[in-house]
Parts: C-alpha cells; sequence; structure tokens
C-alpha cells in the first residue's frame, strides 16, 4: 500500500479517536461544573481551554528548546488562536436554535474582552521587541512575558469572579447526582488521551506535509496548525451537542488565553541562547491584530445578542461570516510574507 495512504489513514483514525474522546471530556467537565457549582465559562477557560492547549505548548517547547526556532513556536501558538475564533464561526452551523453566541452570559463576553487584553498585550511585545530588542530581561525571560503571564493570570481570576457573582443571581437547580471524583478521572484520562493522540497528529501532520512535497512553508504552517486545533474543535462540538454552548465558546476564549499568556512565556523561559521577542516576524503581529479583531466581533455579537437587538432565525449569523471573510484575508496575508 502506498505510505502516503497509511498516513492519511492514520490523520484520520486519530482525527475520529480526538471527536470519540472528547465528548467524555466535555461532558465529564460539564459534570464537575453542576457538582463543584462552579460555572461553565471558568470550567471552560481552566478544564477545557488549558487541556485542549497542551499540544500547542508541548509543540512549541520542542521548537524553542530542541530546535532552536522561536518564530516557528510563536506563529503555531498565534496560528491556533486564529483557528480557535475561526471555530466558533464553524459551531454557527452546529447550533440547532440560531446563532450559538444568542445563548451565552455576560461572563462569556468579558472572557473574550480579556483574551483581547492578553492577545494586544503580546503584540505589544512584539513590535517592541522588533523595535528596540530585548524588553527589560529579568529572571533569564524578558519583561513582557512576565507582564503577559500577570496578565493572564489576573484574567482567571476576573473570569472567575465574574462567574461567581453571575452564579449567585441564578436560581438554584437543586441537588445533582453523579460523582465528583468519578468526573475529575474522567476528565484526566480523557485529556490525557487527547494529548497523546494531538502529539502523533502534529508529527503524522508534518510527514504528510513531507510526503506530499508541499514546498510552500504556508502550506505546511496551516496544516499543523489545524491538527493542533482539532482537540478545541472536537471538544467544542462535543459541549455543543450536550447542550452547553458556554462550555464550547469559553474552551475556544480560554485555549487563547492560554496559549497566549503562558505558553509564549513558557517558550521565553525555554529558550537557551538569545532574546525571544526580537527573533519573531511581522507576520505574528498581523496574527495578533487579526486575532484582536476577530475576538472583537465574536464580543460585539454576543453583547448584541443577549441584549436582543439582532434577529435569532438565520442559517448563518451575520458575525460568522465576517469570522470566515478575516480568517481568508490574514490567510492570505500570511501567504504573501511567507518566502516561497
Amino acid at each position: 500500500m502506498d505510505s502516503s495512504l497509511l498516513l492519511w489513514g492514520e490523520f484520520v483514525c486519530l482525527c475520529v479517536f480526538i471527536l470519540f474522546v472528547s465528548n467524555f471530556m466535555a461532558k465529564a467537565a460539564d459534570q464537575i461544573s453542576e457538582l463543584t457549582g462552579i460555572g461553565r465559562s471558568f470550567i471552560g477557560v481552566i478544564l477545557l481551554g488549558t487541556a485542549t492547549s497542551l499540544p500547542e505548548l508541548g509543540s512549541g517547547i520542542t521548537a524553542v528548546r530542541i530546535l532552536d526556532q522561536p518564530n516557528l513556536a510563536a506563529a503555531g501558538v498565534f496560528g491556533a488562536c486564529i483557528y480557535n475564533l475561526m471555530i466558533i464561526g464553524v459551531l454557527d452551523l452546529f447550533c440547532k436554535n440560531g446563532p450559538v453566541l444568542a445563548h451565552l452570559t455576560v461572563t462569556s463576553a468579558i472572557t473574550g474582552a480579556l483574551s483581547i487584553a492578553v492577545l494586544s498585550v503580546a503584540s505589544l511585545g512584539l513590535l517592541l521587541g522588533m523595535m528596540i530588542g530585548q524588553p527589560l530581561p529579568l529572571l533569564s525571560v524578558s519583561g513582557i512575558s512576565i507582564v503577559l503571564l500577570v496578565t493572564f493570570l489576573i484574567s482567571m481570576f476576573l473570569v472567575f469572579k465574574s462567574e461567581r457573582e453571575e452564579a449567585r443571581d441564578l436560581d438554584s437547580s437543586g441537588p445533582v447526582d453523579g460523582s465528583l471524583s468519578r468526573a475529575v478521572i474522567t476528565y484526566l484520562i480523557a485529556a490525557i488521551s487527547i494529548s497523546v493522540a494531538a502529539y502523533f497528529i502534529a508529527h503524522v501532520a508534518d510527514a504528510i506535509t513531507t510526503k506530499m512535497a508541499w514546498n510552500a512553508s504556508y502550506t505546511g504552517f496551516q496544516f499543523m496548525a489545524l491538527s493542533t486545533t482539532l482537540p478545541e474543535m472536537a471538544s467544542s462540538l462535543a459541549a455543543l451537542r450536550i447542550g452547553a454552548p458556554e462550555l464550547a465558546i469559553s474552551n475556544l476564549l480560554g485555549s487563547n488565553m492560554f496559549n497566549i499568556g503562558f505558553i509564549l512565556f513558557a517558550e521565553d523561559l525555554a529558550l537557551k541562547h538569545g532574546a525571544f521577542w526580537p527573533r519573531l516576524s511581522i507576520s505574528n503581529a498581523a496574527i495578533g491584530i487579526t486575532a484582536i479583531l476577530m475576538t472583537s466581533v465574536v464580543i460585539s455579537a454576543m453583547l448584541a445578542r443577549i441584549r436582543g437587538t439582532v434577529s435569532r432565525q438565520r442559517a448563518i449569523s451575520a458575525e460568522a461570516i465576517v469570522l470566515f471573510l478575516l480568517f481568508l484575508l490574514i490567510s492570505l496575508e500570511i501567504f504573501h510574507l511567507q518566502p516561497g
């Protein structure tokens, strides 16, 4: 059998496995939310967002520590953010009761606003690194990386605080059946399984790129970014199927916060030689700014639909169309910025 067919077969099998296991992880996370009384938005950010971002963390540390390629690592992080936001548009196609952003709470909008704050710090740090070199080196990392981590941690606290205040305004739904320990164990097993599968799928994707002789680095970057964000897509679709849109959206926005706020800090810390931020290319700044624009579209649509100022009865929402267009535009722009 042709080796390329075997590679594609492995890729499809890994995708199916991730889709299958993601159902268990999403259900376990939702059950943990109900049993602990912690809201779905915060659970989505902490449990789903971080778990589905582990492949980006692993591949980023590898690219920096072993390959000494900080630009490659950062490109994977910023690219994953764009894919996560595009997935929100995809969820619109699977939501049965109108646009997915019509079923969220104010905490989801706050999570989006905080992800913009983290993205803004990273984009500013990138531009500063290009203009003045390593900004304020402290404790083996740059000052901007420390500011980025602090911004991420503060954002986590603010999401938790907003979720708790919102929960107090809602009526109690009564006792919830189920075992918290079983839900936690199920979540951990599923998260580890997805992380292992995502590790292999990234390597298979890289092998396919080489086997197919795709000579443009942009094509490989897009393919790898898609494969590493597959856990986010699978878990978000699973959350949507169990009737938890807050869990789905907070997973994607929380993944972006973790990607930018924690993984970029970890990549800076893992770099052996030289400065991290000055070695990043202008294309990453373009992707970061586009991610800010796409998140702004998501927040605006959330607030408009929460207030009921926009009709919900559409086959595909206006915000989904805008997200797809922005994704297409940045893809074309990065294609022109890449070397041939």
